[in-house]
C-alpha cells in the first residue's frame, strides 16, 4: 500500500460519510487491508505483531455493528 493509495481510500471515506454504515465498512476494510500490508511486507517484529492481529480473523464469533 502505498501514501497515494491510502490517501484515496481515506478520502473515499470522507466521501462517504453521509452514509455511515458503508463508510464505516470501508473503514474496515482499509485497516485490515493495512494490517495485511504490514504482515506481507514487514519481515521484523511490526510483521509478527501484525500477523498475530491477523488471526483474530479465523475466530468464528458473531460481529455485529451498532
Amino acid at each position: 500500500m502505498t501514501i497515494l493509495e491510502a490517501l484515496e481510500r481515506v478520502k473515499t471515506i470522507e466521501d462517504m460519510r453521509d452514509d455511515p454504515e458503508s463508510a464505516r465498512s470501508y473503514e474496515d476494510d482499509l485497516y485490515e487491508d493495512f494490517v495485511r500490508f504490514v504482515a506481507d511486507k514487514n519481515k521484523g517484529k511490526l510483521g509478527e505483531i501484525a500477523k498475530l492481529i491477523l488471526e483474530t480473523k479465523k475466530m468464528d464469533f458473531p460481529r455485529w455493528c451498532a
